[in-house]
Formats: structure tokens, C-alpha cells, sequence
């Protein structure tokens, strides 16, 4: 199961089994030209949020940047992948705060929010 986080606001729900892995892509996405896309990877995940709770390093980071920018309709997978466990059955949340490169800053930006119900096995 790969939840997808992107720039346009959409809603996931899943179901997955307590104590098994939930890996969560990050994708980045320009729907519009003239927003700044900063496409080599893969890039450190900042301001990542499991049940409201920051379980990443609050962004942005202090990385460089020497890579591919564009400013057209796009999207970057170009994150490294986050993995959580649940051990405790019912309802999870997650969600990805700020977007964009580490160089950037936070954009302002709030992905859809991952909800996962968590059963017992």
C-alpha cells in the first residue's frame, strides 16, 4: 500500500493490519505553471505529521540544491519514502506540512490527509 501526498488536495483512505509496514510516497505536483519544481532526489521529508504529531525533522532543511528546476505542470517523486507501524487498532492519520525542496522553504502547502483504519490481525 502506497498512500500518494500531492500539491492538489486530495483524500486517501485505507486499511492496513497493526504491526505491518505502511510506506507513504511523497509526490510534489504543479498543476499550473510559474511554481517552482526542484525535480532530483531523492529529498529529505520534512514536517511530516502521523496523528497530528510531527514524527520527521521540522523543515526546512539546510540541504543544497544542485538540480533540474522547472516552472511547468509536473510531478516530482523524487522523495525518500517514510515507513510507519501501528500497534494500536483504529484510526490514523497522515499528512505531509509545507511541501517543496529543502532550499525553498516551506510553501505553505498541507497534502490530502492519509486516513488509515488500523485492525487487529
Amino acid at each position: 500500500m502506497i498512500p500518494l501526498n500531492t500539491y492538489q488536495n486530495r483524500l486517501n483512505h485505507a486499511r492496513c493490519r497493526m504491526g505491518e509496514p505502511v510506506r507513504v510516497l511523497q509526490i510534489f505536483e504543479a498543476v499550473e505553471p510559474g511554481k517552482s519544481v526542484h525535480l532530483m532526489g531523492p529529498k529529505k521529508v520534512y514536517d511530516e505529521y502521523v496523528d497530528g504529531k510531527l514524527v520527521t525533522s521540522k523543515g526546512p532543511g539546510a540541504e543544497p540544491y544542485n538540480g533540474m528546476v522547472t516552472d511547468r505542470p509536473i510531478a516530482d517523486f523524487n522523495y525518500e519514502i517514510t515507513t510507519y507501524t501501528f500497534t494500536e487498532p483504529g484510526l490514523h492519520t497522515i499528512q505531509w506540512k509545507g511541501g517543496g525542496a529543502s532550499v525553498q522553504g516551506s510553501l505553505g502547502l498541507e497534502s490530502n490527509i492519509i486516513k488509515l483504519e488500523v485492525v487487529k490481525q
